[in-house]
């Protein structure tokens, strides 16, 4: 099934508007001939100038998509619990991070914050870090949790800041900009436009989540052809029939990115786990399918996996893969490992490998992903499988089982929180009615995301008391009894 195919795409005289990066986007084919998809992705979402996250706020009801933080106060402070009890499994370290990636308009972790109030002692043992490339969303993210005494370290230009004297005002080199809670200024506040740029080593563990943030991840596509595994890229749309200004096509020859994934293997047959550990480099490294491949193996500690056995090989036509979201769940992983920690996945997304789940989303509804770069959402499914065979690549590292985002949600108790609330809510008809709205669309499997939204955690083996005696489970994954 073709792109268009599959999303139901009829032919028009008449293209959908065009749009400032548009225009970027076709002077860079223009130059450089038809890019891949990640890279379509990441110029689309992440311009400085007319990328998605860098232009507005497409956040709740009035943008183009509601996340669960911004559907009701008990998704986030659920996250809370769940972090304060992962504290308290850590032995209540006098000093933890809670590392949110990609924090949108920093709903979560207001509601964090606000659990963290009810316990004074987990409360000033937090700092919290923020990674976010947008100077928009930081300046919103800074006004939701009321931040004071904030200083900007670098400016939108990526410019160090000179408070006057010639020294730097933060005392990290690598944040962007610092403040702290408002509600207790114990609570420091800082912010990174990479999580490879948050200090490490330093004995301090750091939770990390990540609500909503790998499916907006660039991806790669590849399809087996007779020349071997080819790649799916963006074009400029050539036909007077084509609905959007860009089209996919598929290269003629095996690409820079392709030979690295798959080296020169021609068959359906697929190791998926070798093909993981060749996708682990920084999506930085494929420029597009004529530049310079810089780094192709992996920098992690392997065991000898030995022979492979016939039932570990998948076969596929075609393929979805996501190298720069399994260097990102390495590097989290490779953080646990050395300062100890935990890390909450929460996405959108399946525990089997895909071939092609790309799309666009605008005023809540899915749209091609050609359609108007720049003013629409992207996203891709995220491969929980994938990110699993990463993190199992680092030494004293597993993850959980991958469960629906509504047992996750009942296991950290949930329907007590709700039961109080609406206790609350007796006398306000309005407010219990929106409270249950919320709660069934956070919980339920069949209208709602309770099953669409998978939960998936990485754990420190070596942190025996964080699973509890129980094998591959950490706070949130054990059944309730």
């Amino acid at each position: 099934m073709n792109y268009c195919q599959r999303y139901n795409y009829s032919a028009a005289t008449i293209r959908t508007p065009e749009t400032d990066l548009l225009k970027v986007v076709k002077d860079y084919i223009y130059m450089r001939g038809p890019i891949s998809i990640s890279e379509y992705m990441r110029i689309a979402l992440l311009h400085p100038q007319f990328g998605y996250y860098c232009r507005s706020d497409a956040f709740g009801t009035k943008g183009d998509f509601t996340t669960a933080p911004e559907i009701s106060q008990l998704f986030g402070e659920m996250i809370g619990i769940w972090c304060l009890s992962m504290w308290m499994d850590l032995g209540k370290p006098s000093k933890m991070n809670i590392v949110e990636l990609g924090p949108g308009r920093g709903t979560l972790m207001a509601d964090v914050l606000r659990v963290c109030n009810k316990f004074p002692e987990f409360q000033n043992a937090i700092n919290v870090n923020f990674v976010e490339r947008s100077a928009l969303l930081r300046d919103t993210q800074c006004e939701k949790l009321g931040c004071i005494n904030v200083k900007e370290i670098l400016n939108n230009k990526g410019e160090k800041v000179d408070n006057g004297s010639g020294a730097n005002i933060g005392d990290d080199q690598n944040e962007t900009m610092i403040g702290y809670y408002s509600k207790n200024d114990n609570v420091k506040v800082s912010w990174y436009e990479e999580i490879e740029l948050i200090p490490t080593n330093q004995g301090i563990p750091s939770i990390f989540i990540a609500q909503e943030f790998f499916d907006a991840l660039p991806v790669h596509q590849f399809q087996l052809t007779k020349e071997g595994w080819c790649e799916r890229l963006v074009d400029i749309e050539t036909s007077n029939d084509g609905k959007h200004h860009l089209r996919m096509v598929l290269s003629q020859t095996p690409t820079i990115a392709s030979r690295a994934f798959f080296k020169g293997n021609k068959d359906s047959k697929i190791d998926l786990k070798t093909i993981v550990k060749n996708s682990y480099m920084d999506s930085d490294d494929i420029v597009n399918h004529t530049g310079t491949l810089t780094n192709t193996t992996s920098s992690v500690t392997t065991n000898n996996d030995g022979d492979r056995k016939e039932e570990e090989y998948e076969h596929f036509n075609s393929i979805e893969l996501c190298p720069a979201g399994i260097g990102t769940a390495q590097t989290i992983a490779k953080r646990i490992e050395a300062d100890s920690g935990a890390a909450l996945i929460i996405d959108y997304g399946n525990v089997d490998t895909v071939s092609s789940s790309i799309r666009g989303i605008k005023d809540h509804q899915f749209v091609s992903a050609l359609q108007e770069p720049g003013l629409i959402d992207l996203s891709a499914d995220v491969d929980f499988k994938a990110l699993k065979l990463g993190i199992d690549l680092i030494q004293n590292i597993e993850c959980t089982n991958v469960i629906g985002q509504g047992t996750f949600l009942k296991n950290m108790g949930i329907d007590y929180r709700m039961a109080a609330l609406l206790t609350n809510a007796q006398n306000d008809d309005e407010l219990a009615e929106k409270l249950i709205s919320g709660y069934e669309r956070l919980v339920d499997g069949v209208d709602g995301m309770g099953e669409l939204y998978k939960v998936m955690g990485i754990y420190n083996v070596k942190n025996k008391h964080v699973t509890g005696g129980n094998d591959h489970q950490i706070t949130g994954f054990f059944e309730p009894s």
